[in-house]
């Protein structure tokens, strides 16, 4: 399987005119050349979609497809729209405003080589706001207790950090549930450690997150870190749902944690508006 490896690198795109060619030029910059490369446009209102077809005109393995209007709008739904186009070995997901460092696809695809009795490999992401100077990452991926760290935020790995075989992937029902809008990454993978998969982590670090104004990471304000856990405990809801509540007592426990913790988030606040949707949170996991 892994002699001759095609890697599919799949992204997302909305409204990214200013920052795609920092990431697609990054792409084409690759020392690895065995890649396609499957852009799904989400319905950008810029120029976003005049610039992926100018880099497919240019280079014929970026592919450019719109997500149909059938599909849910959001990250999540373009992702599983763009496996449905992949013909790679591998899949590689991505962000539209991150980068890849040149040695990233070479580096992977060789460990998976070293590998390959596994589903996938992860490596790490470092963050940055010029590219002249990035941030060290501080985080781990791996653990003696990898399902229950995981689900607690104890160890992560972001959206581009693992290389997936696609033949694995090929076997789910559901890759990202597209009824999330935050969290998607966090509840996919949960659902892969939980159904028994196994990883091996390269600690290096081969892609760069861009921190910047229009970044969902780098902007939390008061209201936006009361929403942030409502969002969490969505993620946790749909997570026990789309694992047909087979570890339901584990999601109680979860849940209830944070469930807590929002109760004194809002009343540090004075969130009190927060209430109704938290309540509508607790009837939705209880059902």
């Amino acid at each position: 399987m892994l002699e001759k490896e095609s890697v599919s690198i799949i992204i997302p795109v909305f409204n990214r005119e200013k920052l795609l060619a920092d990431t697609l030029n990054s792409i084409l910059n690759q020392t690895y050349m065995l890649w396609e490369c499957i852009l799904v446009d989400d319905g950008s209102q810029d120029d976003s979609l005049k610039v992926l077809h100018s880099y497919a005109a240019r280079d014929g393995r970026f592919k450019v497809y719109q997500r149909p209007e059938s599909w849910p709008k959001g990250a999540p739904s373009c992702r599983n729209f763009g496996f449905l186009k992949a013909t790679g070995i591998c899949i590689q997901f991505f962000d539209s405003d991150d980068i890849m460092l040149p040695e990233m696809l070479n580096e992977k695809v060789s460990f998976f080589k070293q590998n390959r009795d596994k589903d996938f490999i992860v490596s790490k992401m470092a963050e940055f706001k010029t590219l002249a100077k990035w941030v060290p990452p501080h985080y781990r991926c791996i653990s003696e207790n990898i399902v229950e760290d995981f689900l607690k935020y104890r160890i992560y790995f972001l959206t581009p950090g693992p290389l997936f075989k696609k033949d694995f992937l090929d076997k789910k029902s559901k890759l990202f549930d597209d009824q999330l809008n935050k969290h998607q990454e966090w509840e996919f993978y949960s659902r892969l450690l939980l159904s028994g998969c196994e990883y091996k982590v390269l600690d290096k670090v081969h892609c760069l997150r861009r921190m910047h104004d229009d970044s969902i990471k780098s902007i939390l304000s008061t209201s936006q870190e009361v929403e942030a856990k409502n969002l969490k405990l969505k993620a946790l809801t749909r997570l026990n749902r789309n694992t047909d509540n087979r570890y339901r007592s584990l999601m109680i426990k979860l849940f209830w944690k944070d469930y807590i913790r929002s109760i004194f988030l809002f009343l540090k606040y004075r969130k009190f508006e927060y209430f109704p949707t938290l309540n509508e949170s607790l009837i939705s996991f209880l059902k």
